[in-house]
Parts: C-alpha cells; structure tokens; sequence
C-alpha cells in the first residue's frame, strides 16, 4: 500500500503540488487507456470554478514513484495560464494515478482516489461531466 503526502517527484511537482496561477481549465470525459484516443465531453472552466478546482487539485495526497497498474482514464484536465497550456493529464482513479499527456512532461504521479479529497475530485468531474 502507498504512503501518500505530498512527497511526489521532482518532475510532477510543478503540474501538481506547486501548479502555478491557473486562469482557465478544461476538463473532459475520456476513453481509450492510457493515451487517450477518445474525448467524449469537455467544459471549460472560468472564475470561480478555476479556483476550487485549482486548489483541489494542489492539495490531493500525492504519493512518489507510484506506478500504473491499468491506466484506464475516466477524466483529463488541461490547465491554461494566460492561454499558454500549463499541463494535460489524464487521471485514472482504478490505479490511483495521474499521467502527463504531453511529451515534453513525462511524469505520472500517484495519489489517493479514496481520500475525501481524491473523492471531490472525482465527484467535481462527475458533476460537470457526467
């Protein structure tokens, strides 16, 4: 069983734990495994809505070196700082982990899917998303 906190991977950090001022967020429903090949629904977020989500998502109990045992997204996340894309991950909640969808941000970053706040997470996407 993992230890989770927020000791998480040099490579990982600035996408999560220190994941800088966020003006825009986009969320979808995804298929397709571990690269995504399929996006079923998306909204994009402003205002307040960035904000929650934002801090939810620097404070889930991320956990270092934790690797993908099915990788099977339900949900991605791209998050926009003044129209510049900051990060796109995917984030499977099977094998508690989250993967960098982008080439130049190779990293995948354990977390707790079972902690109330790995919980809101998903409830946030269920919400928007369906």
């Amino acid at each position: 069983m993992p230890t989770y906190g927020q000791r998480i991977s040099k490579e990982a950090r600035p996408y999560t734990i220190q994941l800088p001022p966020i003006d825009k967020i986009e969320i979808q429903k995804v298929s397709g495994g571990e690269r995504i090949e399929r996006v079923d629904n998306r909204k994009i977020l402003l205002g307040a809505d960035v904000q929650k989500l934002a801090s939810l998502w620097r404070t889930q109990q991320y956990n270092y070196g934790y690797s993908s045992s099915c990788h099977e997204p339900a949900y991605a996340i791209k998050f926009y700082a003044k129209d510049k894309l900051i990060t796109y991950v995917s984030i499977c909640w099977g094998c508690r982990n989250m993967y960098s969808q982008l080439k130049e941000q190779d990293f995948i970053a354990g977390f707790n899917a079972r902690s109330a706040k790995g919980k809101q997470l998903l409830l946030f996407f269920q919400k928007r998303l369906g």
